[in-house]
């Protein structure tokens, strides 16, 4: 089997001597499974901690802690905790990768045929692999992919099957699929945002009738009830309500632009990451792609619904990864489908210049990958977990301010205070009268782990340092890192056996 890439009529053919999807797909296994490591991210390791407690009850958000995440992230990292935790999740990960990767081919080449979906699969392989764009960590924006991925295909369907009862239950798990991306990480409508274009085009373009246009939201807005039933049903059995979701999801936000706007340290945090996520845009090479989509993918493709529709999901992605305030790198991830359909457009107009940007986006992702993969990026949460479980005694508890939430997973024990993220406990305890509350309290944790200057300025700010050298004396240094030991227990002093 082989796969044509000529680039037109009396010009020399390009012809790859491997069947390309599943060349492709065995590349973004190998590179993700290359990058595998021991230890998990903060927000790894901080998930998998809420998620295997959110049964338990508890009187936070979700059992003992509080997060500003919908209910389905949680479901899906409490599916890696019951099969074994960080690694269960690594290969989850890479499940995902490897099925985005296919169901973006399946698109398309449904839309553009086959030479536009092989060189789509390969920007999508490319950039689901790579640290460039915080994708080899599992967190949101690649747990809610593979939805979106369904819901655009599912939506494409909609339109471009000759069968109506196809078309309808294609908009019918569309819609599904719409609410669940919301459900994982909430602000992922991009299934919404391309649907709603793509359909609206399609019906002024003469491809579907008004008829067809209501029957297709009306099936999609069913789906999207039945989707939000049955999350919220499992959301309600484990104890968290609608209302209190939605408060974590979207008033939330709010506030935390806010507390991140009136803080200087946060803003500074904020702008030093902005600059990152930047260089790590430009280094993945996407920016060649979008130049070359802006001159000669959107004009000339003869598929004016779907280039508009991507158009509209390159824009959302990208205020999506602005509006937050946070701007983490993984925020990228999202970005994933817009990309690979863009490339998947210049394909049908310029295979040439289309190649030649893909195989830069392809190298500079390949190696950026084996790089990380030799030396790989350290995870201290875990290191100062793993120290502090070998010391511990039956009954101890600690917290950490503020990051690194996977220390207080790998240290199997749990946290009294409830904010194991830096923004809950800046915006919902900006005074840290909870905080001070919880270290004055009979629940005082066993061990206080302070991450670095800004956090003890922080907490001396708030006047809980103070609290804490009263109540506390120091017991080591992990990773840079204060180690506190509550007064009048005994233990020896925590050491990493890992570096940091």
């Amino acid at each position: 089997m082989t796969t044509d890439l000529a680039h037109g009529a009396g010009r020399r053919r390009l012809v790859w001597p491997y069947p390309v999807l599943p060349t492709v797909l065995l590349a973004v296994v190998v590179l993700r499974v290359l990058q595998f490591r021991d230890g998990a991210a903060p927000d790894e390791g901080g998930f998998l901690l809420l998620a295997g407690q959110w049964d338990s009850g508890g009187d936070s958000l979700y059992g003992d802690y509080w997060v500003d995440r919908p209910p389905l992230l949680l479901a899906l990292f409490g599916v890696a905790d019951f099969f074994g935790g960080v690694l269960a999740l690594r290969i989850l990960g890479t499940l995902i990768a490897v099925a985005c990767v296919a169901g973006l081919h399946s698109t398309a080449k449904r839309v553009l045929g086959e030479r536009a979906a092989t060189y789509a699969a390969v920007a999508a392989g490319a950039l689901i692999s790579t640290p460039m764009y915080g994708s080899i960590d599992v967190n949101g924006e690649l747990l809610s992919l593979p939805f979106v991925v369904l819901g655009i295909r599912m939506a494409v369907e909609a339109v471009l099957s000759d069968s109506d009862r196809t078309a309808r239950l294609s908009a019918l798990v569309a819609g599904a699929a719409t609410v669940a991306a919301l459900l994982v990480k909430q602000n992922i409508a991009d299934v919404a945002i391309f649907a709603a274009v793509f359909w609206i085009f399609c019906w002024r373009s003469g491809r579907i009738s008004w008829a067809g246009l209501a029957a297709r939201v009306g099936f999609a807005a069913v789906g999207a009830v039945l989707g939000y039933a049955l999350v919220m049903a499992w959301s309600l059995a484990h104890g968290t309500s609608p209302a209190e979701v939605y408060e974590a999801t979207y008033p939330f936000r709010v506030k935390a632009s806010q507390a991140i706007a009136d803080n200087p340290i946060l803003v500074d945090q904020s702008s030093s990451r902005l600059k990152v996520i930047w260089w790590s845009f430009v280094a993945s090479g996407v920016p060649l792609v979008l130049g070359l989509f802006a001159v000669r993918g959107i004009r000339r493709t003869g598929h004016t619904a779907f280039v508009w529709s991507v158009v509209a999901l390159t824009a959302w992605s990208a205020f999506s990864v602005l509006a937050g305030g946070s701007y983490w790198r993984h925020y990228l991830v999202e970005s994933i489908p817009a990309i690979s359909f863009a490339v998947g457009l210049c394909a049908v107009t310029s295979p040439v210049a289309t190649r030649r940007v893909v195989a830069l986006v392809a190298a500079s992702s390949i190696a950026i990958g084996l790089g990380y993969a030799i030396k790989p990026v350290s995870t201290p949460g875990t290191t100062i977990g793993g120290a502090l479980a070998r010391v511990k005694q039956p009954g101890d508890t600690m917290t950490q301010f503020f990051g690194d939430a996977e220390a207080v997973r790998a240290s199997g024990m749990q946290s009294p205070y409830r904010f194991l993220w830096s923004l809950p406990a800046d915006t919902l305890d900006p005074r840290l009268d909870e905080l001070r509350g919880v270290l004055e309290g009979p629940r005082a944790p066993t061990w206080v782990v302070v991450r670095d200057d800004i956090a003890r300025n922080r907490l001396a700010g708030a006047g809980v340092y103070a609290v804490i050298e009263a109540r506390y004396h120091r017991n080591g240094t992990l990773c840079d890192r204060a180690v506190w030991l509550l007064d009048g227990v005994d233990r020896p002093e925590p050491r990493a056996t890992e570096r940091c």
